[in-house]
């Protein structure tokens, strides 16, 4: 950055500041009464200037029903709290930082104030105002959006609450996917997709694609190891009259009449795709499909909504097979605290590479759900050498003498865990770089075995004890 005092933050999904204004309590800000909505306990899943709202409300009932600290503590470790790089941080009546929880960049003592988005707009300033003087409002700025590492369009919702006679800010902002910018080719690609929210988001961007260049837009849909077709993930369309398949991974189906297909449990695949486009604009079908990874059936949810092109109606759509219950049960990168989480964590980045091959790398190493800054995947073979790892500073030292500042051989040790050990799995101790503090921590990973490739190596993920 050239402007020290601009901000490049990740995802801005949560502001706490304290600062001087007529104390308003909690209660008396509301209008009305407010239920969390359980849909929207969860980041990801927010995509709107209502959830985002609803959200906010949702956090002032959590402070309301367990107290500050209390609610402090879970905006600080709950997973339904921290999504993509969501960071809160209180701070003194002239917007110094006083409290942070979840950010990468800012810490206590940082000047609030004067921060500003890429383009040099003082958003914080903003939220000040805007909460100050209506109560409540949106804010609208562009920052650094950390899964593609581009500067993007954000909408943050800020509301003036009182806390215990202190006044402060709480708000919450989310990347909009609607918007054209949000896109982008390194942002939204097929090999990017893991969530719900991802593939609705795959699949606008492609809808706009097929909008801005019409059908000639078709052919780079298919496109095979391209950015809309790769491993599980694709587009696929279909000519709601006819239901004439017009662009699939497969190009063989293009221009066959795919009416009567029909999944093992007799779902009418393309008819339901027709009848929740045509009645609801767009919604989710499930069925049981070939997985292209596998070659197997396996459970898939696709997300379809129809658009006009030509005098003609259209389905677009994409889908995500059902996850492994290991990766149902692992937290984001972002959400580990504990060696539990590492375990998990580490169980389902291991479902992926036996499922996916290399075709998992890219997910693995730029996807939230995967990296956060400390917390990431590494796999090594019999060979010491690092088949994936998505830091550069050690990129070089791949052979079995290496050592930590202890003498301890540490490649030696996660292939001794993983393949040696009765379970094939199991826990190692030593002393590396915390990409997170820059400082030589002690460090303790988990390792599993793994099949890559017809060869057994290890998958690992470790976590850091600050000793």
């Amino acid at each position: 950055m050239n402007n020290p005092m601009r901000l490049s933050t990740g995802w801005l999904l949560a502001v706490l500041l304290l600062w001087s204004l007529a104390p308003v309590s909690v209660r008396a800000a509301r209008s009305g009464s407010f239920a969390c909505d359980p849909s929207l306990e969860s980041l990801d899943r927010i995509q709107s200037r209502e959830q985002i709202r609803a959200f906010v409300y949702c956090a002032i009932q959590t402070i309301e029903e367990q107290g500050w600290e209390a609610a402090k503590r879970a905006f600080q470790s709950d997973p339904s709290w921290l999504s993509n790089g969501m960071f809160l941080f209180a701070g003194t009546d002239d917007l110094k930082v006083d409290f942070v929880a979840g950010s990468e960049t800012l810490l206590p003592g940082d000047d609030a104030a004067n921060l500003q988005d890429d383009h040099g707009h003082y958003f914080v300033r903003d939220m000040y105002r805007i909460a100050g003087n209506w109560g409540e409002g949106f804010v609208y700025y562009d920052i650094l959006d950390r899964q593609s590492g581009l500067t993007l369009p954000k909408t943050s919702f800020v509301k003036r609450l009182d806390m215990d006679g202190t006044p402060f800010l709480l708000g919450a902002g989310f990347h909009n996917p609607s918007d054209p910018a949000n896109c982008h080719p390194e942002r939204v690609r097929a090999e990017y997709v893991y969530s719900a929210v991802d593939t609705e988001n795959f699949v606008d961007c492609a809808a706009r694609l097929v909008l801005d260049k019409g059908l000639l837009a078709l052919f780079e849909l298919m496109v095979p190891g391209g950015r809309w077709n790769h491993g599980p993930t694709y587009v696929f369309i279909h000519e709601l009259d006819t239901l004439t398949m017009a662009a699939h991974r497969n190009p063989e189906l293009v221009g066959q009449d795919r009416t009567d297909r029909v999944d093992p449990d007799g779902v009418l695949i393309t008819q339901e795709i027709r009848r929740v486009v045509q009645r609801y604009g767009d919604g989710y079908v499930y069925y049981t499909n070939i997985n292209p990874s596998t070659g197997e059936l396996h459970r898939k949810a696709s997300y379809v909504k129809g658009f006009e092109l030509g005098g003609r109606w259209y389905s677009i759509g994409s889908g995500l097979y059902q996850r492994s219950a290991a990766c149902k049960a692992a937290p984001a990168a972002h959400a580990i605290h504990h060696r539990d989480d590492i375990m998990a964590f580490v169980a389902c980045v291991r479902d992926l590479l036996e499922e996916r091959g290399e075709l998992a790398f890219p997910l693995l190493t730029g996807h939230p759900q995967f990296r956060s800054s400390g917390y990431y995947a590494f796999v090594l073979n019999q060979q010491c050498q690092d088949i994936l790892y998505p830091l550069d500073y050690r990129a070089d030292d791949s052979n079995c003498d290496l050592e930590d500042v202890e003498g301890t051989k540490i490649m030696q040790k996660f292939l001794k865990a993983g393949l040696e050990t009765e379970n094939q799995q199991g826990w190692t101790s030593y002393r590396w770089l915390n990409p997170a503090t820059d400082r030589v921590e002690r460090k303790e990973s988990f390792v599993m075995k793994v099949s890559l490739n017809g060869e057994d190596m290890v998958v690992g993920a470790g976590i850091y004890t600050g000793e």
